[in-house]
């Protein structure tokens, strides 16, 4: 059950990430430019095994994006940051991410996700949450 869950969760966020870096790219401005995502990922502790599912699903749309050219033209690059499945480091994580990365994703985790919002309330960067699993995230 949980794999299907992951399945569908990864199929929305490449979905979302196609739509929203379309637009996000829509500058001509930013041809040479790669269009960075941003990441916290849980490589130890409570998250790590949906951590890495959620990564794997990141890694093959960058891979097939750049193979199909890029977004707009431009390549796809992703920056990482280890948050060990705690919200306290995802917090610090995105704050990093957030200076760095064009369009941020939201950690695997409920907790580590209900940690950022403030952190994307204070940066105002763009953050698409594949699988939010809090209506407090809406």
């Amino acid at each position: 059950m949980k794999s299907l869950i992951w399945k569908k969760a990864v199929r929305t966020l490449a979905t979302v990430l196609s739509t929203l870096l379309a637009v996000l790219s829509a500058s001509t401005a930013w041809a040479e430019k790669p269009v960075v995502i941003g990441v916290s990922l849980s490589r130890s502790g409570a998250s790590a095994e949906a951590s890495a599912a959620y990564e794997r699903g990141i890694r093959l749309w960058i891979e097939e994006a750049n193979r199909l050219g890029g977004i707009l033209g431009r390549k796809v690059d992703l920056a990482w940051r280890e948050d060990g499945s705690d919200p306290a480091q995802a917090a610090a994580a995105k704050r990093q991410l957030a200076k760095e990365a064009d369009l941020l994703l939201g950690p695997a985790d409920r907790m580590a996700s209900l940690a950022v919002l403030p952190v994307l309330e204070e940066t105002a960067a763009p953050c698409v949450f594949p699988a939010p699993a809090s209506e407090s995230l809406w």
